[in-house]
C-alpha cells in the first residue's frame, strides 16, 4: 500500500516535539509494511508555504500511483483538496487533531473538508459529535509504553540536574494561548502559599525522547488547556504512573 501523507505538523530543530505523534504514527505504519511518503508543509514559518504545497502535492500525484492520501490537520487537508482537480487522485483521508475543530474560522473549514474527504479520523468523541462522523472513526494517538514507563523520581531529577527536595508540578507543551501557561503559573503560585517548596517545572520545546524523564521527575502533571483534541501527554503521564490534575478538556 502506498500512502502520500501531507502534514503541517512535524518535529524540527526549533520545536522537536511539534507533531511528534504524526511522525510516530508514520514510523509505526512503516514497520507494518506500509509505503509512506511524507510531505511536510512548514506553515508556521511562512503562510505562503500552503500555496506552494498545492503544486507540490499535484506533482506527486502526477508522478506516482497512490492508494491513499492522508492529511493531518485541516489546512493540510485543504491543500490536498485544492491539488486534486485534473490529476489522478486517490481517496483522501483527513485526521483532525484538536482545537481547530471547535474554534474560529478553522472550525467551519474543518466541516468543509470533512464533507469533501472520502474518510475522516478524529481523536475524541467530542470531535466526532461536532463534525457528525461515526464513533468508530475516533482513533486517539497511541503512547510508546517502552519509552513512557514508571521510574525513580530521584534518579530522574539527578539526570536533569534538578533539586531532590520539594514538589515539582510538570507542565508540558508549547506556550500557545489555548494551553494557558499563565493559568498554570498562577495555580502553582497559589499552591505555594500552602506548600512553599512547590515549583512549576515547564517542559517546552524538548525532544520527545526526553519527556519521560521530566514526567518521572515530577510529582504531578498539570494540564490547563482551554481546548484539546485528546491530549497525549495525559496518557504519557499515566504510563509513567504520574498523577494528573487537569481542566475538563479533551
Amino acid at each position: 500500500m502506498r500512502v502520500l501523507l501531507v502534514t503541517n505538523m512535524w518535529p524540527n530543530d526549533e520545536d522537536p516535539g511539534f507533531g511528534v505523534f504524526v511522525r510516530q504514527q508514520v514510523e509505526a505504519l512503516r514497520r507494518l509494511g506500509v509505503d509512506i511518503e511524507v510531505l511536510v508543509i512548514d506553515g508556521r514559518s511562512e503562510r505562503r508555504a500552503y500555496a506552494r504545497a498545492v503544486g507540490q502535492v499535484r506533482a506527486r500525484l502526477r508522478a506516482g500511483s497512490w492508494d491513499l492520501m492522508h492529511a493531518h490537520y485541516v489546512l493540510s487537508a485543504l491543500v490536498c483538496l485544492m491539488a486534486r482537480p485534473g490529476v489522478p487522485s486517490p481517496p483522501l483521508l483527513v485526521t483532525h487533531h484538536g482545537v481547530e475543530v471547535f474554534e474560529g474560522w478553522q472550525a467551519l473549514l474543518s466541516s468543509f473538508v470533512t464533507i469533501r474527504a472520502e474518510g475522516t479520523i478524529v481523536v475524541s468523541r467530542a470531535m466526532a459529535e461536532r463534525l457528525g462522523v461515526p464513533s468508530e472513526r475516533v482513533i486517539p494517538m497511541g503512547v510508546d509504553l517502552e519509552l513512557f514507563r514508571p521510574g525513580s523520581r530521584s534518579e530522574a531529577r539527578a539526570a536533569l540536574g534538578l533539586r531532590q527536595d520539594g514538589e515539582l508540578v510538570a507542565w508540558v507543551g508549547a506556550d500557545r494561548p489555548e494551553k494557558r501557561l499563565g493559568l498554570a503559573r498562577s495555580t502553582v503560585d497559589k499552591l505555594r502559599a500552602r506548600r512553599p517548596a512547590v515549583s512549576l517545572h515547564q517542559v517546552t520545546a524538548r525532544p520527545h525522547s526526553e519527556v519521560p524523564l521530566h514526567l518521572r521527575a515530577a510529582d504531578c502533571l498539570l494540564l490547563t488547556s482551554r481546548r484539546e483534541g485528546a491530549p497525549v501527554v495525559v496518557k504519557e503521564a499515566l504510563a509513567c504512573n504520574l498523577p494528573v490534575v487537569s481542566t475538563a478538556v479533551g
